[in-house]
């Protein structure tokens, strides 16, 4: 279906070249999660977790290697948005230049891992996590620029909840749908391809990476830039860059209610990864990149958990979509009332926690897994249909990308949730990681009250609103 939709796509030709890229994100994600000490190097939500958890002395993660590549990410965004800031939207000649450079910056890596290895030199695994990040920063930016709805070619988890929102629409909208499956299915094939050629050698994996960018870069410059006409290129706007006029930020209600269950996410993200065997439960982009390894068969990672966890995510998308079908984008009784049943469920675990140790057994982490990303899939979901810019909840890939890009440009965006979002999800982590020193119970009991009080509070808000003045 996904290839099907191609022809009813009027830029099927940068939707495909952008899965390509997407497909070669995957593989950078295994190579700099298997290969550079738990660094993801496209993935800036997974990173920030593990840059959350690592802080708080989680065991087997340092900080040196996701804060590196993070800044790499940084740097690398905001020097396409400076590149691209005044370029309109679309695919130019600009970005095939973009992506070329960072086809051959990762070729170079490839080589430095072959003359200085990792495993014997840690500064070489650092500056590579850093400058991989900086590569997948400007992809990400240079993807973002096209206007391409539903492609970002690093993060996957804002697709996963459209396409379980909109499951009953795929027929009437293809291309979307087609888009966002192809991503999600892409990403994870990277990864399983990039954790087979490890096997190999990561300097491999880097090389098809490279090969990749580079065939997108000359197919961008001579197969969709010259076909579109220099005056309709002039005219165009773009709803991401060019002439967008930015949104002001606003402290508003439900933006800091959303805050408040980005925080939760963190929490929750960092039981599963620590105590439940290396499981995203919220960050299906990072669970997606370790179940294509898992199933390479590398670092011991378990196949099991995060298939379970994906599942589970998007069933809770699924149910979340039947629920609020037809419902205005707007907070309402129902929103608060989901949230407040995820707090319950959340709380329920915690106490099933408390006396069976998800850690110590197998099928009880599994069923643990299952119900906890069912419930970040229903969170993610109801956040999506809310219609917040800037504030998903459970993944900051494109903020980080926005932020750094507009920052560039020295744009007027709205600064404040994105950094907050970001800054919320990695506290969240760190604060989930200390938890844990206690028990996996307290964690998620903190988890539980803070739905519950959003969802309280939600109502509130809800009911003063509607009240007579």
């Amino acid at each position: 279906m996904v290839f099907a939709t191609w022809r009813h796509d009027t830029r099927g030709r940068e939707s495909a070249l952008l899965l390509v890229l997407t497909f070669g994100t995957g593989i950078v994600d295994a190579v700099s999660y298997l290969v550079l000490a738990r660094v993801i190097a496209g993935n800036m939500s997974g990173n920030v977790l593990l840059l959350g958890m690592a802080v708080a002395g989680a065991d087997g993660l340092q900080a040196a290697g996701p804060a590196l590549a993070f800044a790499g990410f940084w740097l690398g965004a905001q020097a396409c948005g400076r590149a691209l800031g005044h370029v309109p939207e679309g695919w130019t000649w600009r970005t095939s230049a973009l992506i070329a450079s960072s086809g051959v910056v990762v070729a170079l890596v490839g080589v430095g891992l072959i003359v200085a290895p990792p495993a014997t030199s840690q500064p070489s695994g650092l500056g590579a996590a850093t400058v991989l990040g900086a590569c997948m920063g400007s992809q990400a930016a240079a993807a973002r620029a096209t206007g391409v709805a539903d492609l970002t070619t690093d993060a996957v988890t804002g697709a996963l909840v459209g396409l379980g929102l909109t499951f009953r629409d795929r027929r009437t909208d293809p291309v979307r749908w087609g888009r966002r499956m192809g991503g999600f299915a892409l990403i994870g094939a990277g990864a399983l391809v990039g954790a087979l050629l490890i096997q190999a050698h990561p300097a491999l994996a880097l090389a098809l990476v490279a090969a990749l960018s580079l065939a997108v870069a000359a197919a961008g410059r001579a197969w969709i830039h010259p076909a579109r006409p220099p005056w309709e290129e002039a005219a165009m706007t773009g709803r991401w860059g060019g002439t967008s006029r930015p949104q002001h930020d606003r402290i508003r209600v439900d933006v800091v209610l959303l805050l408040v269950l980005t925080f939760a996410t963190g929490i929750v993200d960092a039981v599963g990864y620590l105590a439940l065997d290396r499981v995203f439960l919220g960050n299906m982009t990072g669970n997606t990149v370790l179940l294509g390894s898992a199933i390479a068969g590398a670092d011991h990672l378990q196949v099991l958990g995060p298939a379970v966890a994906l599942g589970a995510f998007w069933a809770g998308t699924l149910a979340c979509g039947r629920a609020l079908r037809r419902r205005p984008r707007a907070w309402t009784s129902r929103i608060s009332t989901l949230i407040a049943g995820i707090g319950l469920v959340v709380g329920a675990v915690a106490v099933l926690s408390a006396v069976m140790a998800p850690e110590s057994s197998r099928a009880v982490g599994v069923m643990v897994a299952a119900v906890l990303g069912a419930c970040m899939g229903l969170q993610a979901a109801a956040a999506y249909h809310l219609g917040v810019a800037d504030v998903p909840t459970s993944a900051i890939d494109e903020q980080v990308t926005s932020l750094a890009a507009d920052v560039g440009t020295r744009r007027r965006q709205p600064w404040g949730r994105r950094a907050s979002s970001i800054l919320l999800l990695g506290a969240g982590a760190f604060t989930g990681a200390m938890l844990l020193r206690w028990h996996v119970s307290t964690a998620l009991g903190v988890a539980a009250g803070l739905a519950l009080a959003v969802a309280l509070a939600g109502q509130l808000a809800l009911a003063r609103v509607r009240a007579p003045r």
